[in-house]
């Protein structure tokens, strides 16, 4: 086991992650699961529900196995887990983990094609999903029921079970959901309101049960162990530790279990089982390389988890962490206690934005500037929280269970409160985007800074190349913004409702028959290019709509053209048509009086566009299909000449 300090695990892991990288861009298959060849076919599905479901705005989300697959041809056995949305009604509520169903359905696994799109391919793969699929409430039927047994399967009913325990002190929807992600890492009850004021007040962490939660698991068996430093377990310093240290390693085990083995928790859990080993065996283990070896070991079981964002920011944060805080934390030496805790808490939040700075940016375009007034709260009302729960589950069965609720329900509405309050103060957050080569320079630059907090030699030259990066950070940036303010495009989004954004410069225009969607659709271009609505043109009680861009006449149909009076009987002058609705007539109608370039938009039956396409073809009009991706027209580089 000695060997175990000095095998060079950073020296290893570098290898790995250039190895998993460059597997990934030749060949993706060798990381992750290849596409099913019946992806894409409609048929009926013989599902076998692999998750619990939970209610998703309107649909009944759950994970399923795919079993069978029968449709007008054959019918053949098929394997793959697919994500499964069914409009919710009564009979899907009544849906449960294990239940086995026939539903008629067109899996996919293709994103939409609109710009700055959350990445649904690469999602769905790291959870090892290979599509997703919608069906609607009369095109399934329940046909069964197969237990789903295994060490996962059986940590998460565990979980379940201590849900429903909360469940029964617990009214407040919104103080459960905390509760529940805080506790066993269960966030599927957290409404979306909850997670925006946590984001944004610099409490998102407190939500993902991670190191945070593992670490005061750890501090609480320590201290449950030693009757809080009063009394050590044994006298003899190795066998104390010893026996400590086992009893640890099965508690945050046990946990890990209780949490349903999510990854963050697996991760946590794997880096303090080496720290504890590591404490067992040497006085002083090397924490770096206790860092390097779990997530040697974590890529090496699943080397996708390289490309997840809880692995990004949980190993950023701990790095920081141990490298920062004690730096940040001598720079002040405080003789009272209390005072010294605070300054330390404080580090320590300082620390850990500064190793997930990079990473939030990149993938949230958002941080919070009062993390440091969140912290000092949120953390160790966390560790109260926790104690608060575990009295809670101990005391259920008893007279007691009402009033332990009562405290615990006051507590979490506390906490509520003050993340509230901190996401409504002034400036709460800094919405900020970076590109690839910002991303490389930031990432820089904190290095650069670790190494002037440790240099005894060349630290000058340190500090120069520090304040150079800086400068080319702000260059950057502000060139990013001069192409930004220079660009001028059309982008006919490929959506349902009907989502047109008009980008000038700065500003930009939504066309939509439905206004909250095409916000909700045009979040992360806004957030990475730092645009602000300008105008909202309603759409949704119009059947037809004109606009004029770059000169050119757009047409948006929303139903038959030819029987529109406005139009009918009289030469349609256009040059583009947005077409999203089923045309009745025969399209030739339309393309002997005109040959505009013709969007075909995702509304559009099966039917209508094969018409479409067909008539397109013989009468040399230029169709585009919208239903595949976003249609662009830029002109930039024609203004600018």
């Amino acid at each position: 086991m000695k060997k175990l300090q000095t095998i060079p695990f950073v020296v290893l892991l570098l290898p790995l992650v250039a190895a998993i990288i460059v597997c990934n861009h030749l060949k993706p298959s060798l990381l992750w699961q290849q596409q099913p060849t019946w992806i894409e076919k409609q048929g009926v599905y013989t599902l076998h529900i692999t998750s619990v479901p939970v209610v998703k705005n309107k649909n009944m989300r759950v994970e399923a196995e795919c079993v069978k697959l029968t449709d007008t041809i054959s019918s053949e056995n098929i394997n793959g887990k697919l994500l499964v949305y069914i409009i919710h009604d009564s009979l899907s509520y009544n849906l449960k983990k294990g239940d086995i169903i026939n539903a008629y359905i067109t899996p996919t696994n293709n994103s939409a094609g609109n710009p700055w799109e959350f990445d649904v391919v690469q999602y769905l793969r790291s959870q090892k999903v290979v599509g997703q699929a919608f069906c609607r409430q009369d095109n399934w039927q329940l046909i069964g029921h197969k237990e789903i047994t295994g060490i996962r399967a059986t940590a998460e009913r565990c979980q379940q079970k201590l849900l429903n325990i909360f469940q029964s002190g617990i009214d407040n929807q919104q103080n459960l959901g905390v509760l529940s992600a805080i506790t066993i890492g269960e966030r599927n009850y957290i409404d979306n309101h909850t997670k925006q004021q946590f984001s944004a007040a610099g409490a998102m962490h407190v939500l993902a049960v991670s190191g945070l939660h593992v670490g005061i698991i750890y501090i609480i068996i320590y201290q449950l162990l030693t009757l809080f430093g009063i009394y050590p377990i044994l006298y003899r310093q190795r066998r104390r530790n010893a026996v400590s240290g086992a009893v640890i390693i099965l508690c945050l085990w046990f946990y890990a279990f209780l949490t349903g083995l999510s990854p963050s928790v697996v991760r946590a859990s794997l880096m303090l089982t080496i720290f504890t080993i590591g404490r067992i065996i040497y006085a002083q283990p090397n924490t770096y390389n206790i860092i390097a070896a779990s997530a040697f070991l974590t890529l090496a079981i699943e080397p996708q988890a390289l490309y997840s964002v809880s692995f990004q920011l949980s190993y950023g944060a701990v790095l920081a962490i141990v490298y920062f805080q004690p730096k940040l934390s001598a720079l002040w030496r405080i003789k009272n206690r209390y005072v010294s805790q605070v300054w330390n808490l404080l580090t320590l939040s300082v620390a850990a934005q500064l190793g997930t700075l990079p990473t939030s940016l990149w993938y949230f375009c958002q941080t919070s500037n009062y993390f440091w007034l969140t912290n000092l709260v949120v953390i160790p009302y966390a560790t109260v929280l926790v104690y608060a729960a575990l009295i809670y589950l101990l005391l259920s069965v008893t007279p007691l269970a009402t009033f332990s609720a009562m405290v615990l329900d006051k507590l979490l509405t506390w906490l509520n409160m003050f993340v509230g309050w901190v996401e409504q103060l002034p400036y709460s957050t800094s919405q900020f985007s970076l590109t690839p080569s910002m991303l490389i320079v930031m990432v820089t630059a904190i290095v650069t800074l670790a190494l002037i907090m440790s240099a005894q030699k060349y630290k000058y030259a340190y500090v120069s190349l520090f304040t150079m990066l800086l400068l080319l950070f702000v260059l950057l940036h502000f060139n990013r913004i001069k192409q930004i303010e220079s660009t001028q495009q059309l982008i006919v989004y490929n959506a349902s409702p009907i989502v047109i954004a008009v980008e000038q410069g700065r500003d930009l225009t939504l066309i939509t028959d439905s206004s909250l969607y095409a916000m909700n659709t045009t979040e992360q271009m806004r957030k990475r290019l730092f645009l602000n609505v300008d105008t909202v043109i309603d759409i949704s009680n119009d059947s037809v709509f004109s606009f004029k861009y770059d000169n050119k006449k757009w047409l948006v149909v929303k139903k038959d053209i030819l029987q529109h009076k406005e139009f009918r009987g009289r030469n349609m002058d256009m040059d583009y048509l947005l077409y999203a609705t089923t045309w009745r007539d025969d399209y030739s109608e339309l393309f002997k009086q005109v040959k505009p370039k013709v969007l075909a938009m995702r509304k559009m039956s099966k039917s209508s566009r094969q018409k479409l396409q067909h008539a397109a073809a013989e009468y040399d009009v230029e169709l585009v299909d919208v239903s595949k991706s976003a249609f662009i027209l830029d002109i930039s580089n024609e203004k600018q000449q």
